[in-house]
């Protein structure tokens, strides 16, 4: 709706079919996609009369499994002390620095994915 706003576009002039950003939506509760990344595929399928598989592709996004999130937790908590002192101290706030180098080390990752692990993996040391 905010598009449509913004852009002054009546619905019959909106770009993206129903099925498509629906299709998009239903990424973002089944893990493929973040809302960051939801964002910018929807972006992109403003400008581009491609799919969303097309659109995720264009912009490099793809999805990675619970193995490699795994490993980059584990990978990220070994190479932080720190922050794993801080959240057993109840400072839940601290893992948002292991988020951001997740992002930096694989900009696919989920970053609400792993949060979750990180912090399971924490809570089970």
């Amino acid at each position: 709706m905010r598009t449509l706003k913004e852009r002054e576009w009546e619905l019959e002039a909106f770009p993206v079919s129903a099925a498509k950003l629906g299709e998009l939506l239903k990424r973002v509760p089944e893990r493929k996609l973040d809302n960051a990344r939801a964002r910018d595929v929807f972006q992109y399928l403003l400008e581009h009369p491609v799919s969303v598989d097309e659109a995720t592709e264009a912009l490099g996004i793809e999805a990675v499994d619970e193995d490699a999130i795994e490993s980059l937790c584990r990978e990220l908590l070994e190479a932080n002390p720190q922050i794993v002192e801080d959240v057993k101290a109840g400072k839940q706030q601290a893992v948002g620095a292991l988020i951001g180098q997740a992002k930096k080390k694989n900009p696919n990752a989920n970053p609400q994915q792993v949060r979750e692990l990180c912090l399971q993996m924490i809570q089970a040391s």
